[in-house]
């Protein structure tokens, strides 16, 4: 793991903490399910922009015909800061 993804993934987990500590969930057993949840949303939200970029960018398919459709794109306000 390198040093600056540690210093990232560091800084998000404790703005979360943050985050949950102003709504009244600081210190409890929500907290750590909150901050899961979020990382796992990253994880997929990941996950499905490469797939879609892999998708657009292989040629089409022998019997569709067609290439599939990429998924909408989210907009840049709504999506997690990387901490890759």
């Amino acid at each position: 793991m390198s040093r600056t993804f540690q210093i990232q993934a560091t800084s998000l987990i404790d703005d979360l903490k943050s985050v949950c500590a102003n709504y009244g969930l600081g210190n409890d057993g929500n907290e750590y399910k909150i901050i899961t949840q979020i990382f796992l949303y990253k994880f997929l939200n990941d996950k499905r922009h490469i797939a879609a970029s892999i998708a657009t960018s292989l040629p089409a398919g022998r019997n569709s015909g067609q290439r599939p459709e990429p998924s909408a794109p989210i907009p840049a306000f709504h999506q997690i800061p990387n901490v890759f």
